[in-house]
């Protein structure tokens, strides 16, 4: 996600101080992010990236294009999920939520 990130900013011709100001995150964020020391992304912050540096979500992750979904993939999921401390469960799926809320 890091070098996407970055990526996409020097594409647009941004600063990271312009990227922070225009996507409602602070420098230190938007740093942390293109350096890879912060993988914890608010839904929030992610819409904004994608937004101003019109990229979609999966260029911004570093998902590839070509991955499909399948049965075994929804299987890992929910095994992973599972395998989360309850808290972490609730976050996730709290995420999930709001993120196919954003997409319907």
């Amino acid at each position: 996600m890091s070098r996407n990130v970055r990526n996409a900013r020097l594409a647009k011709n941004l600063t990271l101080e312009k990227l922070a100001e225009l996507t409602n995150s602070s420098i230190n964020t938007v740093s942390r992010l293109e350096l890879g020391k912060n993988t914890n992304i608010k839904l929030e912050t992610l819409i904004n990236l994608c937004t101003i540096l019109e990229k979609t979500p999966n260029e911004i992750l570093g998902v590839p294009n070509n991955l499909k979904f399948n049965e075994n993939n929804y299987f890992q999921l929910i095994q992973e999920l599972n395998s989360l401390p309850k808290n972490k469960q609730k976050i996730v799926t709290e995420l999930i939520t709001n993120l196919l809320a954003e997409l319907t």
